[in-house]
């Protein structure tokens, strides 16, 4: 059997109704989504991801089952709006998405269960906590600030044991705190 999940524009954009699955050359079902006109799996977790492509912006997360969306997990902002192109990184941390209005581009984390999450604008200091019974995972913080800001410090702490932590006094700093193995 060969199945294909294809996405595409709803609405005042198009006649699509969601994502929809394609078994042997028939449309078995379809996921009910706005504009799902970019799709992507997750590298590891069983997540499928869209982009919901309208002036709000959103991505949206399934929880896949034998291969086909079954629950959706959540949604998460974009940063822009009409993003076009979604892609999750070789790791499975991160979900980049590319707005087409104004030319943004955004980074979600992916946290243990494959949710987005937008960070955008945070006031300091920003922390997030991640409590799991997951054997093992990585931790990934990735910072940078703006003109207005000229020192950054992340820190990764597991189950009470600093196990990174780093500092840049520069202009416009860019920081990332990395844990292999938590």
């Amino acid at each position: 059997m060969s199945r294909l999940l294809i996405g595409g524009y709803s609405g005042d954009k198009g006649q699509g109704s969601g994502i929809s699955v394609v078994e042997d050359g028939r449309v078995v079902a379809t996921v009910p989504a706005q504009s799902p006109s970019w799709i992507a799996r997750h590298p590891e977790l069983p997540v499928l991801y869209a982009v919901e492509e309208t002036d709000e912006g959103r991505v949206h997360a399934w929880r896949l089952e034998d291969g086909r969306p079954a629950e959706e997990l959540g949604s998460g902002d974009t940063g822009g709006s009409e993003p076009a192109h979604l892609a999750v990184d070789t790791t499975g941390r991160f979900l980049i998405t590319a707005n087409y209005s104004g030319g943004s581009v955004s980074v979600n984390y992916l946290d243990e269960n494959g949710q987005p999450h937008l960070v955008e604008n945070a006031p300091l200091p920003w922390s997030y906590t991640i409590v799991t019974t997951l054997p093992s995972m990585s931790a990934n913080i990735v910072a940078q600030g703006d003109t207005g800001i000229r020192n950054i410090r992340c820190r990764v702490i597991v189950d009470g044991q600093v196990r990174d932590d780093r500092t840049i006094n520069e202009y416009e700093p860019f920081i990332y705190c990395l844990v292999k193995s938590v």
